[in-house]
């Protein structure tokens, strides 16, 4: 009799250890924080080959060749969209036709002038790429016209020195298109209210929206010199 319950004793300590033992594993569990999940500090904690880039980043593999790449960076304007959309995927296309559904809508050109935007799209916008101020384009101003600028120009339409200065801050225009009479827009910001126009025929103009109503100064006329 007692040989029979020192065997129930041992038997109930070992059920009580296994039972101590799963609740310890689970709390373990309850308490690690989830491969790419935010615990209580903020901390990141990501598995290996886990990436928090998002999906669309520049930093992304386009699936273009270095070749196609240089292409595209060097096309014209008024070529870029249609050779982009010759080499876009599925999901690039339906952004560039999107492109040119907006703005149509909104009047603001074609939408196959925006050549941030559509080269964003294609992934070839470095990352994190600044955009100009009007500070940058006025020091910019100062520099060319030091130079000589006024003195070099050969026509009215020549605004490819201005642009070649200013995309070396911000990579490449907003907006380059025009009807007649070229326009190079480069926006300070997504809300373009507020942005430095190259109009080749005259010079380069500072625009921005004041109380709803639109704005404009020369900050550099054809000709001057100082």
């Amino acid at each position: 009799m007692k040989r029979e319950a020192l065997v129930c004793i041992i038997l109930g300590i070992v059920i009580l250890m296994c039972a101590c033992g799963d609740r310890k594993s689970e709390a373990l569990e309850t308490d690690s924080p989830k491969s790419g999940t935010v615990s209580d500090n903020s901390t990141i904690s990501l598995s290996p080959g886990e990436s928090l880039t998002p999906v669309g980043d520049a930093s992304e593999k386009t699936g273009l060749s270095a070749k196609m790449k240089e292409e595209l960076l060097n096309a014209s304007p008024d070529s870029l969209y249609e050779k982009c959309l010759a080499v876009a995927d599925t999901t690039q296309r339906q952004q560039l036709e999107n492109l040119k559904v907006e703005g149509a809508r909104l009047a603001f050109g074609a939408g196959d002038e925006y050549i941030r935007e559509i080269i964003g799209i294609m992934g070839l916008l470095p990352q994190n790429v600044a955009r100009l101020t009007l500070a940058d384009a006025k020091r910019i101003i100062q520099e060319m016209v030091a130079d000589g600028y006024s003195e070099q120009i050969t026509n009215a339409d020549d605004s490819s020195a201005f642009k070649a200065r200013f995309n070396e801050i911000a990579f490449a225009p907003d907006f380059d298109g025009g009807s007649g009479l070229s326009r190079v827009e480069y926006w300070f910001d997504d809300a373009r209210t507020e942005y430095v126009e190259v109009c080749g025929a005259t010079g380069v103009i500072y625009s921005h929206m004041v109380n709803g109503k639109w704005e404009w100064e020369y900050i550099y006329h054809l000709g001057e010199t100082e």
